[in-house]
C-alpha cells in the first residue's frame, strides 16, 4: 500500500484526472487528495453507463497502469440523464435552434392475449402521447413500441405523410448490443426507409423508442409542421404581422385555427377598432 500511495503522490491531481478521462466511457473526472492519499474520485459517465462496471474499470486502470489501489467506496459515478435521440446532448434545443423530440416515459402492459403500449414524448415542453395494441407474441412488443412512438409523432407531420413501422432487430456490436429500428415513410406515393440505432445499455423498451426517434430526428426537422404568421391588411396598404401562434382549440394549425373561438373574435374586434380590415380566408401565410 505504501508504494501505491507514493506513486499517487508522484502524480499530480491534474495528471490523474487526464489519465482517468482516457478510460472508455469517462467524460469527466475530478480527484481529491489529502497529502499523499486519494480520498475521492468523481466520474461523469454518458447515458446508459453502468456505475458498477465503470467503478471496476476505474479501479482496474489505476491498479494496472499507475499502481494505485483505491477503495471502491472512494469512487463516485454520476451517469448523465438520457435524452431523446439516444445521444448525449440535449435534444430539446440543439444547435441551430431546431426543436427535437424528447423521450419521457413508456408503459407496457402484457396480458395473456393482448399487449398494450403507451409512449410519452415531448417537443418544446408540449406533451405527445401515442398508443398501440396487438397480440401477445414473441417480437410483437418491439413492433408495438415503434407503432406507439409513430402514433405520438403523428400531430407533427404534414397531412400527406404517413409513417409505418418496419423491422426491429437486436445486433451485437463491439462489446455490447444495439437496437436497430426501421421506419417506412410514405409520401407523394413514394416510400423510403429510415434507419435508427441506439445502444442497449439499459432497459429494452426505452431503447426501442430512442432508436425510432434516432431514425426520424432529421426527417422531423425537415417535415414537421411549422408555425404560422397572420397578416392584417391596413387601409393604407401596409401589412402588420402578428406573432407566431400555436394550434387552435380544435387542434387546427394555420391562420384560421382560432376562427369561431372567443380569442379569434377578440383579435378581430381589436383589428377593427385599430382601423384594420378584417382578414379574409386567403390572408395568412404558412411558413
Amino acid at each position: 500500500m505504501n508504494g501505491s500511495i507514493e506513486k499517487a503522490a508522484a502524480a499530480t491531481t491534474a495528471e490523474l484526472e487526464r489519465s482517468l478521462c482516457g478510460i472508455v466511457g469517462v467524460e469527466a473526472a475530478r480527484v481529491t487528495m489529502v497529502g499523499e492519499e486519494i480520498v475521492e474520485i468523481h466520474i461523469v459517465a454518458p447515458p446508459g453507463s453502468r456505475p458498477k462496471h465503470m467503478m471496476r474499470d476505474v479501479r482496474s486502470y489505476l491498479a494496472a497502469a499507475l499502481g494505485i489501489d483505491v477503495d471502491h467506496k472512494r469512487i463516485s459515478i454520476a451517469v448523465r440523464k438520457s435524452c431523446a435521440g439516444g445521444g448525449g446532448e440535449d435534444r430539446g434545443q440543439p444547435r441551430g435552434g431546431k426543436r427535437r423530440v424528447e423521450f419521457r416515459s413508456v408503459d407496457v402492459q402484457i396480458g395473456r392475449v393482448q399487449t398494450a403500449v403507451t409512449v410519452r414524448l415531448a417537443i418544446a415542453r408540449a406533451p405527445l402521447e401515442g398508443d398501440a395494441q396487438g397480440v401477445t407474441a414473441a417480437g410483437e412488443t418491439e413492433r408495438l413500441l415503434v407503432c406507439a412512438t409513430l402514433a405520438a409523432l403523428e400531430p407533427l407531420l404534414p397531412p400527406d405523410v404517413r409513417l409505418l413501422a418496419g423491422d426491429v432487430v437486436r445486433l451485437r456490436l463491439g462489446r455490447g448490443e444495439v437496437i436497430v429500428a426501421e421506419v417506412r415513410v410514405v409520401e407523394a406515393r413514394q416510400e423510403r426507409r429510415l434507419i435508427g440505432a441506439c445502444a442497449l445499455d439499459g432497459e429494452r423498451d426505452p431503447t426501442v423508442v430512442c432508436a425510432t426517434l434516432a431514425a426520424l430526428n432529421r426527417f422531423l426537422d425537415q417535415h414537421a409542421r411549422r408555425g404560422w404568421t397572420e397578416f392584417h391588411v391596413r387601409a393604407d396598404g401596409q401589412k402588420r404581422a402578428t406573432p407566431e401562434a400555436p394550434a387552435g382549440p380544435d387542434g387546427r394549425v394555420g391562420p384560421h385555427a382560432y376562427e369561431g373561438s372567443e380569442a379569434y373574435e377578440k383579435r378581430t374586434q381589436a383589428a377593427v377598432d385599430a382601423g384594420d380590415v378584417a382578414p379574409a380566408r386567403q390572408e395568412g401565410e404558412t411558413r
